[in-house]
């Protein structure tokens, strides 16, 4: 769910299932638009943080962090789409 799109909304009756979805459990009218808002953007966050610490820790078991930080250009296409067509292995 992105906020963006409730943040632009005039009628979140078509979000109702995704906030519920992010835990929010007040009244979905334009009128708690903000405390909806809240509750997605801490959703997403408590959601994303702990998955990229996991992805760190996993590139920290082959020292790729150090390896992405001498050669960030050489490494980008690992993780950029649409960039992998710059290189060839």
């Amino acid at each position: 769910m992105q906020a963006s799109a409730v943040k632009d909304a005039s009628d979140l009756s078509l979000y109702i299932e995704e906030i519920l979805d992010c835990g929010y459990t007040g009244q979905i009218n334009i009128d708690h638009k903000e405390s909806i808002l809240r509750a997605i953007v801490l959703h997403v966050t408590t959601k994303r943080t702990p998955m990229l610490q996991q992805m760190r820790e996993g590139l920290e078991v082959y020292n790729l962090i150090k390896v992405m930080q001498i050669k960030p250009n050489e490494c980008r296409n690992l993780f950029v789409v649409g960039d992998d067509d710059k290189w060839r292995f």
